[in-house]
């Protein structure tokens, strides 16, 4: 369990996220239950759209509101292998 510090963001590894940011994963997590059966951790979240928003040569794309529109984007890329593989630490 993790808690949010005092300006509302949170530190993983190396990276910090905005309070905006956690609330992206979290909305990503649940698109990832609902569309796909999947229960994934906040950082293989991270990892996933990461990846997804360097395929784009971006640095971290707006998440969409709605579920199966998070995983179609995802799926888009023309990099894209599976979700499990995007969610591994490369």
């Amino acid at each position: 369990m993790k808690k949010l510090d005092k300006f509302g963001g949170l530190k993983t590894g190396g990276n910090y996220l905005s309070n905006d940011e956690v609330q992206d994963l979290i909305k990503i997590q649940k698109a990832l239950f609902e569309e796909e059966k999947l229960i994934a951790t906040l950082k293989e979240c991270e990892r996933i759209w990461d990846r997804y928003s360097n395929d784009l040569s971006a640095s971290w794309l707006c998440v969409p509101d709605k579920s199966s529109d998070i995983i179609s984007q995802i799926k888009s890329s023309d990099f894209f292998t599976s979700l499990e593989d995007y969610a591994k630490k490369c």
